[in-house]
């Protein structure tokens, strides 16, 4: 690598950012470089060193990705991000399907387009932060935004991480998020906001919990209990279960999420082997069922994806939400 673009790429990397070419001969020596696999490019026109690239976490990506484009544009005035972009920025995702474009907001005088990677929202009024170094819509409004533009899954999942993440914010209280979503009503998605928040619970786990919990809603079934707690009538101690209903007849159904990961990360293993895990999840669902649980749904991610959780929750006899015809409209039933 020449030692113009060795510089380049340094100082990008030490501004926690990905180098990019600011004239035709920069663009070119890129370029020439790229083809030769000695850089590599994680977004169009942005360049970076593939062993430092691969070393970042997905979410640090992320924020490459937008301080990149930041400094780029760091000449407009008004630049800044909002939607799932800025929900990066506050630590709400690290989707990168929702994250694969970049949302810009920007005022209704300003002609941008859409190009292939960014996508351009014009509003007359919009808060401006800067947070990680990067100018991103406030905290409340983009998780207004979210809750309104994304679909109903990933809106829930954005919500519940915000309430966990800034629980001691009196600004992301549930009292407050819903104050300023009922005033913006009129907007568009208002009221699917109103509904998201409604369902939105920090309990949950994780953003896989929180999609597959949007997902069930969707689906015209009760919101579940989130982390119901029983006392294990063997060991004496406390199990919690992801997901929990009480059926018309009385009877107790507990849905667990499982994922690849536990079965096979060390740390998790915490020294046992996979098979010693699924023992001990046997063991579990043994001792719920001596706990007073009727039934145990066991699912993966892609259970929810392709549809099979809802049949299963259909055979298990988890209860209907009466309020579904309401919502349904709103949430993009199915």
């Amino acid at each position: 690598m020449g030692t113009t673009t060795e510089s380049m790429i340094q100082t990008a990397h030490q501004e926690l950012r990905c180098a990019y070419a600011s004239n035709g001969t920069e663009r070119t020596r890129l370029q020439r470089h790229l083809k030769s696999g000695i850089i590599c490019t994680p977004f169009p026109r942005f360049y970076a060193d593939p062993q430092y690239w691969n070393a970042l976490s997905v979410r640090e990506r992320l924020l490459h990705i937008l301080r990149t484009d930041a400094h780029r544009h760091r000449r407009q005035k008004g630049w800044t991000y909002c939607g799932p972009s800025a929900a990066v920025v506050w630590g709400l995702t690290d989707s990168t399907t929702l994250c694969s474009d970049i949302h810009v907001v920007r005022h209704t005088h300003c002609k941008n387009r859409d190009s292939s990677r960014i996508r351009f929202h014009q509003r007359k009024n919009y808060s401006s932060v800067e947070h990680e170094g990067i100018p991103v819509t406030s905290l409340t409004e983009t998780v207004f935004d979210c809750a309104r533009l994304l679909q109903y899954p990933e809106a829930l999942a954005i919500v519940d991480k915000s309430l966990q993440l800034y629980a001691t914010d009196i600004d992301q209280t549930h009292d407050h998020l819903r104050r300023y979503c009922s005033q913006r009503t009129g907007k568009y998605g208002g009221g699917r906001a109103m509904v998201v928040l409604h369902h939105a619970d920090p309990s949950s786990a994780n953003g896989g919990e929180s999609i597959a919990r949007g997902y069930m809603i969707q689906w015209g079934f009760l919101p579940p209990d989130l982390q119901r707690r029983f006392v294990d009538p063997v060991k004496g101690g406390a199990m919690y279960a992801d997901y929990c209903w009480t059926a018309d007849d009385g009877n107790l159904i507990v849905a667990e999420l499982d994922g690849r990961q536990k079965y096979v990360d060390v740390q998790m293993l915490n020294g046992r082997d996979s098979v010693d895990k699924v023992l001990e999840e046997k063991n579990r669902d043994g001792n719920l069922y001596l706990a007073g649980v009727h039934t145990v749904v066991h699912f993966t991610m892609n259970d929810v994806y392709d549809g099979t959780l809802r049949r299963k929750l259909e055979l298990a006899g988890v209860p209907r939400n009466p309020d579904y015809p309401r919502i349904a409209s709103l949430i993009g039933g199915r």
